[in-house]
């Protein structure tokens, strides 16, 4: 019987991020306080004992990790791109206003805001994007779902049991664990430097916890789940 551990974290703070714009597949730096967080994460992280650690080719994603990794010298960082932010299309680098209006104007206030207020939930966030783009090349729901799913099965099966760091993105995190678990997620998106916990034994996930972002948050599950002594 194998099994595993996979901490989910989305990236650190970006540029982007703060300049409220959707990032996509465009590289956008960590800020300062991305950096920081980053590196706070790795503290709390530091008993952890990792088998291995992933995040896409993204800038954000690559960084973020090797921060956390700085109390991990001996674990590899590996590169795979199905851990890639949600593809938006035209898009990507819009500002958020901008979309909020458009999606305004398509559906009706109310429904924007149940999308964007926590009211709403992460599939239908996902396609109201993908509807909005004019070159329909942007992943819907379905389709990043799917990419995230056969992502994390890949990861699974390349390793033995221990714990896996996995860094990725805000949506793309999001939608795998809403496909995972509808009730864990709802309209608003994790955290930047967020740690979401899923069990995989014998090739079956169990969402254990989500958005994790306090020290006692986490040490608390750490040590209920045996991952840490002390």
């Amino acid at each position: 019987m194998t099994k595993q551990l996979l901490f989910l974290v989305r990236h650190g703070q970006t540029e982007l991020n703060v300049a409220d714009k959707l990032q996509g597949w465009i590289d956008s730096p960590l800020t300062a306080e991305g950096m920081k967080s980053a590196r706070q994460l790795s503290h709390m992280l530091r008993k952890v004992d990792f088998a291995a650690a992933y995040a896409s080719d993204l800038e954000r994603q690559q960084v973020t990790a090797r921060l956390i990794l700085q109390k991990h010298p001996e674990t590899t960082l590996h590169v795979n791109t199905g851990l890639r932010e949600m593809y938006f299309g035209a898009l990507e680098g819009q500002p958020m206003r901008r979309v909020f209006i458009e999606i305004v104007r398509r559906y009706g206030l109310r429904t924007a805001r149940n999308l964007y207020a926590g009211d709403g939930n992460i599939m239908a966030m996902t396609n109201s994007f993908a509807a909005l783009d004019s070159t329909d090349q942007a992943e819907d729901y379905r389709t990043l779902q799917q990419r995230m799913t056969t992502t994390m099965q890949h990861i699974c099966d390349q390793n033995e049991d221990g714990n896996i760091l996995i860094v990725s993105s805000g949506l793309s995190l999001s939608n795998y664990l809403y496909g995972l678990d509808r009730s864990v997620i709802n309209g608003h998106l994790l955290d930047n430097t967020s740690v979401s916990l899923v069990d995989v034994e014998d090739g079956v996930p169990t969402v254990l916890a989500v958005n994790l972002t306090s020290t006692r948050d986490l040490t608390n599950i750490l040590k209920e789940t045996n991952t840490i002594t002390d």
